[in-house]
């Protein structure tokens, strides 16, 4: 009796250990998908003039990939990512360094207040802030306030629909 016990107790432990097998895998599999998914996608996306629809259906990732695209096209270079979030990209424009931050959302009070903070921190006074939202006219005020010591430029919609994703 206690041996017939003792085989349910394993038979029971090797079905929880094969479920959790199986669910550990499908995880697996769908990361790769995934990714696979993520390079699939900005391969179709290459030399393609995005509309402002396109521009909104890009993931963050992607988004940031296509400022990046944009700015390389332009008189920006040596740019690369400067954080793991991938809003943040860091590279010269002539001579100056400059810190780009890109948004697929409308940059507001905070978020700028918050960007200007990490160009004096990084000791970066020039910055540009890619949105293809239309920026908030307090904004402006702001950077008329801190214009003296740190420069932001922004990228909005008509500029980035003008490029194409490479």
């Amino acid at each position: 009796m206690i041996s017939n016990f003792l085989s349910l107790v394993y038979g029971f432990l090797l079905i929880i250990v094969t479920i959790k097998f199986l669910i550990f895998m499908d995880n697996i599999l769908s990361l790769i998908k995934y990714i696979r998914g993520k390079e699939e996608r900005l391969c179709r996306l290459k030399n393609k003039i995005l509309t402002l629809k396109d521009i909104e259906r890009l993931s963050d990732y992607e988004y940031t990939r296509y400022c990046l695209s944009y700015l390389q096209k332009t008189n920006y270079n040596n740019m690369q990512f400067k954080e793991k979030e991938n809003k943040l990209i860091i590279g010269k424009d002539k001579e100056k360094n400059v810190l780009v931050y890109c948004n697929k959302s409308a940059v507001g009070r905070d978020e700028f207040l918050s960007f200007l903070g990490i160009l004096v921190k990084s000791s970066v006074y020039t910055g540009v802030i890619v949105s293809p939202k239309d920026v908030n006219d307090d904004i402006y005020k702001l950077l008329k306030e801190t214009k003296k010591r740190v420069s932001v430029d922004f990228i909005n919609t008509e500029k980035l629909l003008n490029i194409s994703f490479s």
